[in-house]
């Protein structure tokens, strides 16, 4: 052994390792396509983004007598479940599609009966059950149906024509203080992130009700849970009890955020302390003041420091390279 006591000193300085997750920063690329015309060469500068924008499904946009609504077409094999079902635009085919799962006794643990909508023959080909009489009185098989949606976030792709994406992936939360001193969020999705890049305007921006900045969410980012920020000597951090309270975003969405300490890698576990949920801003078991979030940044050997404070007025200059800070 090198010295005396070796492994108790190997084991104690293990167990102030603190474990940094990488984060993926980068938002855009800038990209140059260069073109001849004629003997002239033209560079077109312009950005590509990082990540999926919105998810693959395409949506036409209607107008109903309850509000907006978004309408997609999609097999009839995958319509499952009563929700399903009732999400049918055309009231016929709903209709028939009910009376045949009545026809083969109901639905069986909420789920549509097997072989309800096509049979399979022997030889592999399926015969449609589900059939809709044309303009001569022939019947004619249902195979696709157009099912009604409600999204609070559709972005439509170009100015012109019916077509709408869902831009699901979120690609940050700010957390802030409104202008009566209540706790707010403003969810950010990766579509609008890259809108803000394309136009050179801050990736990070206070919404018009804000008046203080508490900090901002993204998956990765690390936080120190249940701990005060009076009793951490930020000069002279003790890592063996700060360890246990250091957590990582895990997921986030527009009702909780999931945190999860940043050495446990059972990630789906439930189970608190290595797991803890964020429903409000309140003072009970999962709110935000309870378990009071103190956002840091951990470095490659796990040395910790604290974010400083984006003030408001440095959100009208560039924070593309900028993370905020609690």
């Amino acid at each position: 052994m090198p010295w005396s006591n070796f492994d108790n000193d190997v084991k104690e300085a293990l167990d102030k390792v603190i474990i940094s997750h990488q984060k993926k920063d980068k938002i855009v690329t800038r990209t140059l396509h260069k073109i001849r015309k004629r003997g002239v060469l033209y560079r077109n500068q312009g950005v590509a983004a990082r990540g999926r924008l919105h998810k693959e499904t395409y949506y036409g946009k209607r107008t109903t007598a309850s509000g907006e609504a978004f309408h997609l077409r999609k097999p009839l094999e995958v319509i499952t479940t009563l929700k399903h079902i009732n999400q049918i635009v055309d009231p016929v085919i709903k209709k028939l599609v009910f009376n045949r799962i009545q026809y083969l006794g109901g639905f069986i643990k909420g789920k549509i009966p097997k072989n309800a909508f096509f049979i399979t023959t022997k030889t592999g080909k399926k015969i449609p059950k589900i059939l809709l009489p044309n303009r001569n009185g022939d019947p004619v098989p249902v195979l696709k149906v157009r099912s009604r949606v409600m999204l609070g976030n559709a972005v439509q792709i170009k100015s012109e024509g019916n077509k709408y994406v869902n831009p699901r992936n979120n690609h940050h939360v700010l957390i802030y203080e409104d202008l009566v001193g209540n706790l707010q969020q403003d969810i950010i999705t990766f579509w609008e992130v890259v809108e803000r890049k394309r136009k050179g305007q801050p990736v990070f921006q206070m919404p018009n009700d804000g008046k203080k900045i508490i900090t901002s969410l993204q998956t990765n980012d690390c936080f120190i849970l249940g701990m005060k920020d009076k009793s951490i000597d930020w000069n002279n951090l003790d890592y063996k009890t700060i360890k246990d309270h250091v957590y990582r975003v895990q997921r986030l969405s527009s009702y909780f955020y999931e945190f999860r300490r940043v050495f446990d890698a059972y990630i789906t576990s439930v189970t608190y302390p290595d797991y803890v949920r964020i429903l409000n801003f309140g003072t009970y078991k999962t709110g935000w003041k309870t378990h009071n979030p103190i956002k840091i940044t951990i470095n490659a050997i796990g040395e910790i420091s604290k974010y400083e404070v984006l003030s408001k007025s440095s959100l009208h200059i560039d924070t593309s390279n900028v993370v905020l800070n609690a």
